[in-house]
């Protein structure tokens, strides 16, 4: 089952153009810093020094350390290319009262989650999450906003969140991951959905499907799309394959997708997939919904790169089913 198959990935395995191409401030001046940490000092000793809301900020440098944080606080560091913590990991822990704010920073090579958020309230602005082992960022039941950001070439999900909690994208780049962005919410019942936004974005190059969403009944899966772009997801070979499938957006069971004036094009399966017999799948699985505000069939083009949808068409109730659109870019019901 092809559905087996995406979790099988998950653990084997384990933003518009112009907005994320720009370079994140390299070196401005810190102001208003509690303490600054110099490198060869222990960023967890500040961390553990430090009063509620301090401001943290790290010199220009490199920091090999895991660290955690409990508190609400801000870990500045001087931008993205100046201040990086390399084979390195940031956990941080709620409750949701928590505040934490990480900014200008890179955070690379994790040897599973870069960063791992447990039910807290964070902010990622102006940095670079990068060449973990496993997942760049991990958030399990978290309120997470994710700014001017990029997320590129680890190995397992960009992003991976589970059960319910609050996702903002925006004006960010996840590109050449295992797979993009993976929102599952199976286990946070009684109407607490796991929601994301993703605002002026790209999801790009990624090995395997660029956005996949899971949900049950009374704990959907939602992402609502605006001004962004989806494109030449399911680079790796084994999307050549009719046993792997690597759409754009992927839905599962009670999921919810809603795209505004964004482009999903050139993605090796369907553009939109849902899995469903009609699509490919080897059962019915799907009983949410997409809607399509301010998009043309322009807009959802060039996907079925691999093939593999060929002689399907395009299956549902969508501006997509219709004979002159080429095979494999939209399968809803």
């Amino acid at each position: 089952m092809r559905l087996i198959k995406l979790f099988g990935l998950c653990a084997a395995v384990v933003m518009l153009v112009g907005a994320v191409a720009q370079e994140g401030p390299v070196g401005l001046a810190q102001a208003d810093c509690t303490v600054t940490v110099q490198p060869g000092q222990s960023i967890q000793k500040a961390i553990d020094g430090a009063s509620e809301g301090a401001v943290i900020c790290l010199a220009t440098g490199t920091w090999q350390e895991n660290i955690e944080i409990k508190k609400s606080l801000t870990l500045r560091g001087a931008g993205w290319e100046q201040t990086k913590l390399g084979k390195a990991s940031i956990s941080i822990y709620g409750p949701l009262q928590t505040a934490v704010f990480l900014e200008r920073l890179t955070v690379t090579g994790g040897e599973w989650q870069n960063i791992s958020i447990f039910a807290a309230k964070v902010i990622i602005s102006e940095s670079q999450i990068s060449s973990s082992d496993g997942v760049g960022i991990f958030i399990v039941g978290a309120d997470v906003t994710i700014a001017h950001s990029r997320l590129l070439d680890n190995k397992g999900y960009g992003i991976y969140m589970q059960e319910p909690g609050q996702l903002a994208i925006t004006s960010s780049l996840i590109s050449d991951n295992g797979s993009g962005v993976f929102i599952l919410n199976i286990g946070g019942l009684g109407g607490y959905p796991a929601g994301a936004t993703i605002i002026d974005s790209q999801i790009s190059s990624n090995k395997a499907s660029g956005i996949t969403l899971a949900g049950v009944e009374e704990a959907e899966a939602q992402v609502e799309i605006k001004h962004s772009l989806i494109q030449n997801n399911g680079t790796s070979e084994d999307c050549k394959k009719k046993s792997l499938v690597c759409n754009g957006i992927t839905v599962y069971w009670v999921s919810y997708v809603k795209l505004t004036n964004s482009k999903v094009i050139n993605n090796a399966d369907w553009g939109v997939g849902a899995s469903l017999k009609q699509c490919g799948y080897s059962e019915d699985v799907f009983f949410g919904q997409a809607v399509f505000e301010g998009m043309t069939i322009e807009d959802i083009s060039g996907n079925n790169v691999s093939g593999n949808q060929n002689g399907l068409g395009n299956p549902g109730n969508h501006p997509w089913n219709h004979p002159g659109v080429p095979d494999g870019q939209v399968c809803l019901p």
